[in-house]
């Protein structure tokens, strides 16, 4: 019985796990959607509190998640690059977090997309990284360090509150 509920408490972390890296994924691209309150939810089911090797599986796993949906974004910036400006350039243009994410871009290049993580403005930052043709591996690193900051910030705060 004991054997049965071990495999069970393990199933429930890989879903867990699961559903974190595919939530942070989604929220990186151009969907909507959050991956912090299951972030926190997951966090908060760990009893009685979170401890470190838990937190940072679950920190490693969604801040990869969000970061390769990030760089999915990135990817549909730098492949889509034609399309988008021959089939949505009045629309994409004229859209104030568009615009804003090329004046930042412009202004500081890759490591604009440490601000990555912002709601609304950072999933048109990494889209337009890529259609500016921007270096990848600068524009991953800034991505990476952005998304996953956020997270650590986050489980800190979790699990002081648990503790």
């Amino acid at each position: 019985m004991q054997r049965l509920a071990k495999q069970a408490a393990v199933l429930h972390m890989n879903i867990g796990l699961m559903a974190l890296f595919v939530a942070g994924f989604v929220s990186s691209t151009l969907l909507p959607g959050g991956s912090e309150p299951l972030l926190v939810a997951h966090l908060a089911q760990q009893s009685p509190a979170a401890i470190w090797p838990t937190v940072a599986l679950a920190v490693l796993t969604v801040g990869l998640g969000n970061t390769l949906g990030g760089l999915a974004t990135y990817g549909m910036g730098r492949g889509g690059r034609y399309l988008w400006g021959r089939w949505r350039q009045e629309v994409d243009q004229g859209r104030q977090s568009h615009q804003k994410a090329r004046h930042w871009l412009d202004r500081w290049g890759p490591w604009a997309l440490l601000l990555s993580w912002i709601p609304i403005v950072g999933d048109p930052l990494c889209l337009v990284a890529g259609a500016m043709r921007l270096r990848f591996w600068p524009c991953a690193l800034a991505i990476a360090v952005g998304k996953f900051a956020r997270y650590v910030v986050l489980a800190g705060a979790v699990v002081a509150i648990q503790a």
